[in-house]
């Protein structure tokens, strides 16, 4: 399976990053009082690429990554495909 080139990998990241954490935290930054917090959704997928977007209509932003997506604010697993 494909793997991100390590020079892609922090780009990645910071996607996820920006699209939980940095529209909520924008007037927080303004005050100098930022905090994050680290959600680990799936610590065995062999997976590095992510999508995020409201896949149910919540209105919360979910996460797709490789073979299924995961709905926030838990993080339940919803299986789309079996990857090979």
């Amino acid at each position: 399976m494909p793997r991100l080139p390590v020079a892609s990998r922090p780009f990645a990241i910071l996607a996820v990053i920006i699209a939980l954490g940095v529209p909520r935290s924008i007037p927080v930054l303004a005050q100098g009082t930022a905090s994050w917090k680290k959600h680990t959704i799936n610590h065995r997928s062999p997976f590095e690429a992510v999508g995020v977007a409201d896949f149910n209509g919540d209105e919360k932003p979910d996460v797709f990554c490789g073979d299924s997506w995961y709905a926030a604010p838990d993080w339940t697993q919803y299986k789309v495909v079996t990857a090979q």
